[in-house]
Formats: C-alpha cells, structure tokens, sequence
C-alpha cells in the first residue's frame, strides 16, 4: 500500500501520472530496476501483460469508502 509522503508515479514512456493501478516492468542490467507504465502504454509493450506485474496501492474499497463519505465544506468566506 501507499505510505505517507510517497511520491506519485509517472508513466516512464508518456509522462501521464499513474494512480492506483501501477504496471510495472522490469529492466535488465547490471542492476535490477523497476519501470512503472500506464495501462495505454503497458498494453502497447504487451497486448496480454506478459512480464508486468500490476500493483494497486490502494483496495477499491477504500477509494469507494472515500467516495461515498466525501461531503463538501462550506467556505467561511460565503456565510
């Protein structure tokens, strides 16, 4: 799951923010490293997702729960 103060995550081909869904792609070389993608171009590298790996950050019901219980504040400004 996210953590406090993690920083978002880009798609490393089209620059787009990604949220929730991260699909995520391994490099090869000396090192190993983890490349993060959206869906679109995901999909583009690989039509059925051979070789990615999807990870969510948050459960869909917690983003539900947040939907359902979002209310909007009256600004003090408008009383």
């Amino acid at each position: 799951s996210r953590v406090k103060d993690e920083p978002a995550y880009y798609c490393n081909e089209c620059d787009v923010e990604v949220f929730n869904l991260l699909f995520v792609t391994s490099e090869n070389g000396s090192r190993k490293t983890y490349v993060v993608h959206c869906e679109d171009c995901a999909r583009q590298r690989s039509p059925n997702l051979s070789n990615v790996v999807v990870l969510e950050q948050y459960r869909m019901e917690e983003l539900m729960n947040v939907y359902d219980s979002f209310t909007l504040a009256i600004s003090p400004s408008s009383r």
